[in-house]
């Protein structure tokens, strides 16, 4: 048997005790307050006959109305409550019943008392109206103490069945205590030498195992969970001698895969910037591909901020943006060059991150405008493609790329990582770049007032 379910059954058996002697006193305590309402009713009969011999001798003497309707309320009182009751034992309710045929005698006889004292003749010598007054004042009071004695030993029975009651309650909780203590004690006696038998092999065994001695075994064969225990150490031990390896051929190992992550780590960053001057030198310095701390280092106060999401906002964008191109005195097509770029910036932030946050802003004579957002980002292998194939798209889409925003713009700035991507675009207000020499031809052919 586990310890777990021993543990159990020691915590059960107490509560189960506990239950049966709740229960009992319950039971008892219901039995012995029923039997003392009716002992109280055996005292209130005997009260209520000794009142009643009370209102009979002053009846007899004085003959008034007052005792004889006293006496009727308290016949009736007593009756009433001799018939609310019942008793399972055959002697209580015999006694019972007798007390209620004496009450009714009683009131019968009073009765009659009554009609001789009142409805007496006048022929009737008083001798003889005497004579039958003390009769039947003779066999009330008979029958009151009838009725009293059989109201006494009612009452000692009922005293007897509490103690009775209490003492039966008393020997069960006794019989219960001594039947479960005796077993539970052995029982917890018996588990204790055992988890304390059994924590001295594990100690022992664990102490051999961590001295080095890996062949050792346990070996504990109990079926309750120190067993488990130990034979989970001996599989781990025997596991263990199987796989160990010396600690410095571990290290060596360590040491060995961190040089490489090293090396790996190295040649990335060589290729990045090896990417990084490649594209800057491809594309005369236009596109600065960078980091995010020194993106950073370009942010300025914003002259007008923007969340794009959608097309509809980014055309509304690209209004406002050319409202204030106008303003800082754009040649018309330096102005739809700068609007073409920014244009294809912010498309893509919409296509690959479901769009981003946008500024305007002047930085060192120049207007620069920053989108940011938090998609995948670009991967390095791909920024050769991204920067210098016209259209090409990392999200397998027609758009004309950042080579479009390259020949549009006088410097284009990238930062990304799997945290998103942030393009600056950068654009003075008179130098012309190649994309703008394409634009004027565009705009000479369509008219210098349609949108690109």
């Amino acid at each position: 048997m586990k310890i777990a379910t021993k543990l159990r059954l020691a915590a059960f058996v107490p509560a189960l005790i506990a239950l049966v002697v709740g229960l009992a006193l319950a039971l008892s305590y219901g039995s012995m307050e029923d039997a003392r309402g009716k002992g109280a009713t055996a005292q209130r009969v005997i009260s209520g006959v000794n009142d009643l011999d009370d209102l009979v001798h002053t009846y007899v003497i004085y003959h008034e109305e007052r005792p004889r309707l006293q006496f009727v309320r308290e016949r009736r009182a007593i009756e009433k409550l001799i018939g609310g009751i019942r008793f399972k034992n055959s002697e209580q309710q015999r006694l019972l019943d007798s007390i209620g045929r004496n009450v009714r005698s009683m009131g019968r006889s009073f009765q009659r008392l009554v009609d001789t004292c009142e409805h007496g003749t006048s022929a009737r010598k008083p001798v003889l109206l005497s004579e039958a007054e003390e009769r039947l004042a003779g066999q009330i009071l008979a029958r009151s103490r009838r009725v009293w004695s059989d109201a006494l030993r009612l009452d000692s029975m009922i005293d007897d069945e509490i103690r009775n009651a209490q003492q039966r309650v008393n020997a069960l909780v006794f019989v219960l205590i001594a039947v479960t203590t005796f077993p539970l004690t052995v029982l917890l006696i018996r588990m204790m030498k055992k988890t304390t038998a059994s924590l001295a092999a594990l100690h022992r065994g664990t102490e051999v195992i961590a001295a080095g001695d890996l062949d050792h075994r346990i070996g504990l064969e109990t079926r309750d969970e120190f067993g488990e225990l130990a034979r989970a150490f001996d599989l781990m031990t025997e596991r263990l001698e199987e796989t160990t390896v010396s600690r410095d051929a571990l290290r060596r190992e360590v040491e060995d895969r961190k040089r490489a992550q090293e090396a790996l780590w190295e040649a990335e960053n060589h290729r990045i910037e090896f990417y990084r001057r490649l594209i800057l030198a491809a594309t005369d310095g236009k596109l600065v591909i960078t980091d995010k701390d020194e993106f950073a280092r370009l942010d300025c106060s914003p002259m007008r901020e923007w969340s794009v999401r959608n097309v509809p906002e980014l055309s509304a964008m690209r209004d406002e943006v050319k409202s204030l191109l106008q303003t800082e005195g754009f040649q018309t097509t330096r102005l739809y060059a700068f609007i073409g770029a920014v244009v294809e910036a912010t498309a893509n932030a919409i296509k690959h991150a479901n769009g981003g946050t946008a500024r305007l802003c002047q930085h060192d004579g120049a207007l620069l405008f920053l989108i940011s957002d938090a998609g995948p980002g670009i991967e390095a292998l791909t920024l050769p493609n991204v920067a210098l194939v016209r259209g090409f798209s990392t999200a397998g889409t027609l758009g004309m790329g950042y080579k479009l925003m390259i020949n549009l713009a006088d410097k284009v700035y990238l930062a990304t990582d799997s945290a998103g991507t942030n393009v600056a675009i950068e654009m003075t207000t008179q130098q012309r770049s190649e994309g703008e020499a394409s634009l004027s031809r565009i705009a000479q052919t369509h008219g210098a007032g349609e949108r690109p």
